[in-house]
């Protein structure tokens, strides 16, 4: 009775191992996301990967670094288009990057000590930045140009 119990789980392993050696029910492009199947059809066999990075790499920085009450570093050109700005503040008071020609629209803003980013889509152009806490407004401004 031991030696026919061992035969059919020995068999029934035999047919379970049979089950995952055969073709997969799926095509590999019905088991990707449905906006990536297209490229997977036509042969483009990416995995995405490299759309991600193509998409970082998409997006530039500019670097602000701000201390008492100066920009001590700013960008004097950037890229059109996403831009990261990003705000060192090297200082103890609160600063931020705000853009006169999008309506004083701040960009980042960071606590002393701090550093933080904010993402914007700039167009070609010349563009006037300031600090707009309090006080801080007319010694802390400056332009950068924004190149296609």
């Amino acid at each position: 009775m031991r030696v026919i119990r061992i035969a059919l789980l020995v068999a029934m392993a035999f047919a379970l191992t049979a089950c995952f050696e055969g073709e997969p029910e799926f095509t590999e492009a019905e088991q990707v996301p449905e906006e990536e199947r297209a490229a997977l059809e036509n042969g483009d066999e990416d995995d995405g990967a490299e759309d991600a990075d193509a998409d970082a790499d998409a997006i530039a920085t500019a670097t602000f670094v701000a201390e008492d009450i100066e920009f001590t570093d700013a960008p004097d050109e950037v890229p059109a288009g996403l831009v990261e700005f990003e705000l060192v503040n090297n200082g103890a008071a609160v600063h931020n990057v705000a853009l006169d020609d999008l309506g004083n629209e701040v960009v980042v803003e960071a606590s002393g000590g701090e550093t933080a980013t904010g993402t914007i889509e700039l167009e070609p152009g010349t563009y006037e930045y300031h600090c707009d806490i309090p006080g801080h407004e007319d010694l802390m401004r400056g332009t950068f140009e924004v190149t296609e």
